[in-house]
């Protein structure tokens, strides 16, 4: 032990919301795949570009279009939408539904201004109609201004997609807490007072943290810009402008996270192995629930306290817990080594005084 009981009482709970966070977030996964939730996002995006008002004006059309309608995979799907859709393929899609509005074999510009015209009257068509005014007709300009209010709008939708998740998250994580009687309060309480529970919890700390494969870089934050800035990536994918750098990027992220959550469910057999270690010494004891009684309701808010850290995600526990098992680690060697200068000196008096 390192002597430092608030330390290793951290690292212990820590090392339990890394392993519960595991399990609630491969359930949130599991229910984003199953119920697509992304698609669904995606879908709310798309209508706020394409539609006025709640009024639906191009964005059924544009999913109806082969390129976007054949991206969904179809079979077995609750909602049969794809979950990611790239910039230039939203161009390309959204110019086909304006050119086929038209008949005629008119330039490609005109008819898009022909079909716009017929929109002129929503705030969507007069958007587009300015867009195409600021592109002076020029089909590849317009085709440029889409792809970068497409991307500028994905931006938000991402961030309407971390709030529901966080929020569905916290749903998970508490039923996870009550389920599991995972009662904060009681298990800081019971590692602070029982050194041999504290060790064999800072030990399995230590085992998950090296576990390598626990955590893959479709959870890296960084990911997307160690891909622009890599070198051999470019060169692989034979990029040549920054548009295609962009598209790249945005793909391989993607296929990223769709690989990460197939290893996030795959390592349930991790969380089993280690709650077969510990035995029963994850969870708290579970008071019997009485309306008046204070243990009931402080064992309500130990559990709701970590819902809240569940809700964190796997990814922030398994990072927090390999910096504490380091710190640990750390702290360790400078005591060993106090240690031994103090017996080096200890002896060296000894010496003196014996000479």
């Amino acid at each position: 032990m390192t002597g430092s009981i608030a330390l290793d009482v951290v690292i212990g709970l820590v090392f339990i919301y890394t392993l519960y966070s595991l399990l609630t977030t491969t359930i949130v996964e599991l229910i984003a795949t199953l119920f697509q939730f992304r698609a669904r996002n995606l879908v709310k995006g798309i209508e706020r570009m394409l539609d006025d008002n709640g009024k639906a004006i191009l964005s059924q059309k544009f999913y109806d279009t082969p390129l976007i309608k054949y991206m969904a995979s179809g079979l077995g799907r609750i909602y049969n939408k794809p979950s990611y859709i790239q910039a230039r393929n939203f161009s390309k899609a959204l110019i086909q539904v304006l050119k086929d509005e038209v008949d005629g074999g008119d330039k490609p510009s005109d008819k898009i201004r022909a079909a716009l015209e017929k929109y002129k009257d929503t705030q969507t068509g007069k958007f587009l109609l300015n867009l195409l005014d600021e592109a002076d007709n020029d089909l590849q300009k317009f085709t440029a201004s889409l792809e970068t209010w497409f991307d500028d709008t994905q931006e938000r939708v991402a961030g309407w997609y971390k709030r529901k998740i966080l929020f569905v998250t916290f749903l998970v994580g508490l039923v996870v807490a009550i389920l599991f009687n995972i009662d904060t309060i009681q298990i800081a309480g019971n590692l602070s007072k029982d050194p041999k529970v504290r060790e064999q919890y800072v030990k399995m700390a230590g085992q998950l943290a090296s576990d390598t494969t626990l955590m893959k870089n479709a959870y890296d934050k960084g990911l997307a810009k160690k891909l622009e800035n890599d070198s051999a990536f470019k060169a692989n994918k034979h990029i040549k402008t920054a548009q295609e750098l962009k598209e790249q990027v945005a793909d391989s992220v993607g296929k990223a996270v769709l690989e990460g959550q197939k290893v996030l469910i795959g390592r349930m057999d991790t969380l089993y192995a280690y709650i077969e270690k510990s035995d029963v010494v994850l969870t708290a004891k579970r008071p019997t629930w009485k309306f008046s009684s204070r243990n009931s309701w402080m064992n309500l808010l130990g559990c709701l306290l970590t819902a809240i850290a569940l809700s964190l995600g796997a990814p922030f526990w398994f990072d927090l817990l390999n910096k504490l098992v380091k710190l640990r680690g750390s702290i360790a060697k400078v005591e060993s080594g106090g240690a031994s200068a103090q017996k080096d000196k200890s002896g060296e008096s000894q010496k003196t005084a014996v000479g």
